[in-house]
């Protein structure tokens, strides 16, 4: 588990989300975020990393990729749902 700040993407490209997941030698993960519409164009082209966000997260996913990055804003929102 990564909690990462803020998901910070100026232009919508591919490359700037593998150089992102390089630096943490990330091959396989759950992106979550709050509707980061840059992340997740950026990073649908991507095998192994998908992009969700907060009210989409499952069991299913986080078991079958090897990390999970999580922007710190989306925490409380996963909270509220597990909660619910």
């Amino acid at each position: 588990l990564i909690v990462i700040d803020k998901f910070d993407l100026s232009e919508i490209k591919t490359k700037n989300v593998v150089n992102f997941l390089k630096k943490f030698e990330i091959n396989s993960a759950v992106i979550v975020d709050n509707e980061n519409d840059i992340l997740k164009i950026s990073s649908r082209n991507i095998p192994n990393i998908k992009y969700i966000e907060p009210f989409g997260v499952n069991v299913f996913d986080i078991l079958k990729h090897e990390y999970m990055m999580i922007a710190k804003e989306s925490l409380p929102k996963i909270e509220e749902r597990l909660l619910i």
